[in-house]
């Protein structure tokens, strides 16, 4: 099942395409999108699949890595550890 968005209330912080790293400052192809919602609020995948990654990176916080076989999406900056 394919779902349109993981958040059910969100602003979207940086779209897909070129833009300025804000650390380096660098110019750079974004090939994702950027969504913020409140903290608490449930984060849903965006189709089936089977997570790879769940754990804790300096940058990202709490983050998953889903396949979703043809393709994969990231869940960064949680809350907390996502399941399993």
């Amino acid at each position: 099942m394919l779902t349109s968005n993981p958040l059910k209330e969100c602003k979207v912080t940086s779209a897909y395409g070129m833009r300025k790293h804000p650390i380096t400052k660098v110019r750079y192809l974004h090939n994702g999108i950027d969504l913020a919602g409140a903290i608490g609020t449930p984060v849903y995948s965006v189709a089936d699949g089977k997570i790879l990654i769940s754990t804790f990176h300096k940058n990202l916080g709490y983050y998953l890595v889903v396949d979703h076989v043809g393709f994969l999406s990231v869940y960064a900056h949680l809350k907390q550890k996502g399941l399993p």
